[in-house]
């Protein structure tokens, strides 16, 4: 369903106590660490169907000790598969408020720049006409896309 224009804003106030209670939330979990993307590519991942089979290795594990290597320690099993479980709820939630955060923040950068470039246009326009001033307009705004011009040609002729 598409979106109608968002048309809200979020004061100072209310963006400080959002950030603090995020802030508050990482101080509830010190031990949260974060990755390379080497690193998160190298690793296993539990999703679904590995979380039963984890489950169920925990299980058997706790039935056949005898079969648990040296290394691995029962109790350290069961703490990361709780640890896993209560994070997964703290996750999904957190997950699903940043992928609406994301789309929002996208939405309403496209409309001020959709804006943006309806009002470059038309001071163009403008400018065209003859309108006084019109042209100093159209000429700072333009700077904009002629760096991005440029990036792009001495990009090019860097890598000739």
């Amino acid at each position: 369903m598409p979106y109608a224009n968002i048309s809200a804003e979020v004061n100072q106030e209310v963006s400080e106590a959002i950030v603090a209670k995020i802030q508050e939330i990482e101080e509830m979990l010190p031990f949260l660490i974060g990755l390379t993307n080497e690193e998160r590519q190298a690793l296993p991942k539990m999703s679904g169907k590995t979380r039963f089979f984890a489950s169920d290795a925990l299980t058997a594990a706790e039935g056949t000790p005898e079969l648990l290597p040296l290394y691995v320690k029962l109790d350290e099993m069961h703490r990361d598969l709780d640890l896993f479980d209560a994070l997964s709820k703290i996750s999904h939630p957190l997950d699903r408020l940043n992928r609406k955060l994301g789309d929002t923040t996208l939405a309403v950068g496209s409309e001020a720049y959709t804006a943006a470039l309806a009002f470059y246009n038309s001071a163009k326009r403008a400018a065209k006409d003859g309108m006084p001033g019109a042209q100093a307009v159209a000429d700072s705004l333009s700077v904009r896309f002629q760096q991005a011009t440029s990036k792009k040609g001495s990009a090019a002729t860097d890598s000739e």
